[in-house]
């Protein structure tokens, strides 16, 4: 029987949902969630839990407070955590939690890597003018038979068409899904890919000698298989143990996982070739930001920002990752809005914040603010639905900007007859 990679094994819903897989064939001791044991509601995933808690002694543990506030706090900073909900969170906090008490937190970060916007380094141009030249621009020949080194220093810049790159969302995608089907590389590998993405940015990219192969056909596939199941056994052999490590196939919490340096198992050797981050890009101006608690464009200050995913490589080009044939919401946008009227303060629609320097918005800030405090911090539902507008229910959230969510043009109640 071969040496378990893992210790401690953090189980995510997918764990258990995806049949097929064994988790103790992947780890020593596997580690969950109640939530997680109360997610899985199908009956062939709910037999497979049963089994996994037979064969491979599924242990249920609660994470602590302060590990649920510090994945809260950092998935916020990477722009993750409106899409979390708070079993993801506690899952993660269990990872934090377990990886603290093994391996401390010292070589986990506490800030994420932003997407940073810098212009490549110029290359040195040398220009010897001529004597004719010299003489053709009226300058002295003898200086001009000195070499001018010109070299343009490292700044930070604004998106320019040259630096930026727009990639159809549904296209990398598919690139993504093809490149799932490969099976994980040994933790030193990820390691070294991770650390020289790190001094770019946050993206995790693919080495670029994978990309040289042989064409698979149906007569050579099984040749390909077997020297790629080789390769893999041995790759296998040389790997280090995981102390700790998360299994998910949810990629907003892989992105928070490997943002954060806490190691990350998938299901099968599936692992995640890129961690894309999150930015605010206006859908007006274009111009972008990486405050995600911004409501209103800091450039043109409409209510236009929209979470957009990108990522950066070793060039400094920001790509961006774009729906195709995006359509933007245009509800409240086609007609005028009503002319003010005295007397009518308070009523629906009197007064609509449409800029982040009126009063109502300030005002309707420090309501919600108040109001976050007055709540028990300790509840999760709180914790996860505070700074997501009250979208699902339950939650706290901050003033309505322009009309809302709803139609204005819609009926305002029962028409009496």
């Amino acid at each position: 029987m071969s040496e378990k990679k893992t210790q401690v094994l953090i189980a995510d819903t997918a764990a258990f949902i995806k049949s097929g897989i064994r988790l103790d064939s992947l780890a020593e001791e596997v580690v969950t969630i109640a939530e997680v044991v109360r997610e899985v509601r199908d009956y062939n995933a709910r037999a497979n839990l049963a089994l996994a808690v037979a064969l491979s002694d599924v242990k249920v543990r609660v994470p602590s407070d302060e590990s649920v506030a510090a994945v809260a706090a950092f998935a916020r900073k990477t722009g993750d955590f409106s899409v979390l909900s708070s079993t993801d969170l506690r899952v993660l906090a269990l990872t934090y939690m377990l990886e603290k008490e093994r391996n401390g937190i010292a070589h986990l970060r506490t800030e994420p890597m932003k997407p940073q916007q810098f212009a490549p380094k110029k290359p040195r141009v040398k220009t010897t003018d001529t004597a004719s030249v010299a003489a053709t621009e009226g300058t002295d020949a003898s200086t001009s038979h000195q070499p001018i080194e010109q070299e343009a220093e490292e700044s930070r810049l604004d998106l320019s068409e040259q630096n930026v790159e727009y990639v159809d969302e549904e296209e990398d995608d598919q690139l993504e899904e093809a490149a799932a089907t490969i099976p994980a590389p040994p933790s030193e590998e990820v390691a070294e890919t991770t650390k020289s993405s790190v001094e770019v940015g946050p993206g995790y990219t693919v080495d670029d000698e994978d990309d040289g192969g042989e064409w698979i056909t149906p007569a050579n596939i099984a040749k390909i298989k077997a020297k790629h199941e080789q390769k893999v056994q041995s790759q296998l052999a040389s790997q280090k143990r995981i102390a700790v490590g998360c299994l998910t196939t949810d990629f907003a919490m892989q992105n928070v996982l490997l943002q954060m340096n806490l190691t990350l198992v998938s299901v099968d050797g599936i692992q995640i070739k890129k961690a894309k981050s999150w930015i605010m890009r206006c859908h007006a101006c274009y111009k972008t930001t990486t405050d995600m608690s911004k409501v209103f464009c800091p450039a043109c200050g409409g209510n236009t920002l929209m979470r957009t995913s990108c990522s950066i490589d070793g060039n400094g080009k920001l790509t961006f990752y774009l729906k195709k044939n995006f359509q933007y919401n245009l509800r409240g946008t086609k007609f005028s809005i009503p002319t003010p009227k005295g007397g009518q303060a308070g009523k629906a629609g009197a007064d609509m914040i449409l800029r982040e320097d009126q009063k109502e918005f300030t005002a309707g800030l420090r309501a919600a603010k108040s109001a976050q405090k007055k709540a028990d911090y300790l509840d999760l539902d709180f914790v996860h639905f505070s700074e997501t507008n009250g979208k699902r229910g339950g939650g706290i959230g901050g003033p309505v900007i322009g009309h809302g969510r709803k139609n204005p043009n819609s009926g305002k109640g029962r028409r009496r007859k």
